[in-house]
């Protein structure tokens, strides 16, 4: 390349015009950043061309008989290889810009998403629990529903107690009852010795005393009677009283029970309250840190598209390097002539 700039055969202008058109491509290959990779497959491209152009300049020297076809057909193979370089730059404009637009696109579809998906975060929305305060007071309700459900439970054994404790004056009464049951057996036992005694005595008075034997017969008949009814009624009292002694002891036995069941239903309830209040604080929490996490990500998305601003300047380089292109074409050309005149 430097023997072929330093040849006498070229003009100055022309060896102007290679020299500008290598440093425009090393500069543009610098600036691209992320497209060298194509700048160097262009630069390679020309590299060839210019090889091309050097053999066939020699093969010119050697056959100095059609110097200007040769000129001619040089500057021909340079316009054709300029054109499709601008052609090859401009697709790769058009898909490099819509490749971008797409994703730009894109990048603004997330951002709304993010934003709604924060505003669904932490908007209050009416009839439904937002925030820590919403949450404690739904909390209370229920806490306030479900003590409101034991206090319940809490009438209820107060009025069993009641019934429990009329059926105890009952028991007391059945004790009563044999008590004087026991005491008409007594009233009898006394009534028949009394009636033994008088019956005594009318025999002793003989004749005189044979109506007041009759009187003292029927006394000991009733007063037998009478004891037997007061064993019957004793008999009953006692029945009565082991029934009932049976179903107190029934009833105390499903007081305990229910008295235990109010105090697991509390601790479970109390419990089940303690379990849901760490439940909403904990997506409380969650959702704190998603809202966070995702300003995090709008935020890095928006860097994202301020970054993607480099497109412009990667389109204001390839315009620039065609054009350049086209002048250095135009300048060879323009050489090329002044050397042949």
């Amino acid at each position: 390349m430097a023997s072929m700039l330093t040849s006498p055969a070229l003009s100055w202008r022309a060896r102007a015009a290679l020299t500008l058109l290598g440093a425009l491509l090393a500069g543009t290959a610098l600036a691209g950043g992320g497209m060298v990779a194509a700048w160097v497959l262009l630069g390679v491209a020309i590299a060839w061309a210019l090889r091309d152009l050097w053999m066939k300049r020699a093969q010119a020297q050697a056959q100095p008989a059609a110097p200007q076809a040769l000129t001619v057909d040089l500057l021909d193979r340079m316009d054709v290889a300029a054109q499709t370089w601008s052609t090859h730059l401009a697709t790769a404009q058009a898909q490099l810009r819509e490749a971008v637009d797409q994703m730009l696109g894109g990048f603004g579809d997330i951002i709304q998403q993010l934003d709604a998906l924060i505003d669904a975060g932490t908007a209050r929305q009416p009839g439904k629990p937002q925030g820590d305060e919403d949450g404690v007071a739904v909390l209370a309700r229920c806490d306030d529903q479900l003590r409101g459900l034991l206090r319940n439970f809490d009438g209820f054994i107060a009025s069993r107690d009641e019934v429990l404790g009329t059926v105890r004056t009952l028991g007391a009464a059945s004790g009563n009852l044999s008590t004087m049951a026991e005491d008409v057996s007594k009233l009898a036992r006394q009534t028949n010795l009394l009636s033994i005694n008088a019956a005594i005595e009318a025999a002793r008075a003989g004749p005189a005393g044979r109506g007041f034997a009759v009187v003292a017969g029927e006394v000991r008949r009733l007063s037998t009677e009478s004891g037997e009814t007061g064993k019957r009624i004793a008999a009953q009292v006692g029945q009565f009283d082991s029934r009932m002694q049976q179903a107190l002891a029934l009833a105390q036995q499903s007081a305990e029970r229910d008295t235990l069941a109010v105090a697991a239903s509390e601790q479970t309830v109390n419990t089940v309250v303690a379990q849901v209040h760490d439940a909403v604080a904990q997506l409380q929490g969650r959702s704190a840190t998603q809202s966070a996490q995702g300003e995090q990500v709008k935020t890095q998305v928006e860097q994202l598209l301020m970054a993607f601003q480099f497109q412009d300047r990667v389109h204001q380089i390839l315009d620039q390097l065609r054009d350049s292109m086209a002048l250095a074409t135009t300048t060879l050309h323009g050489a090329a002539t002044q050397g042949q005149a």
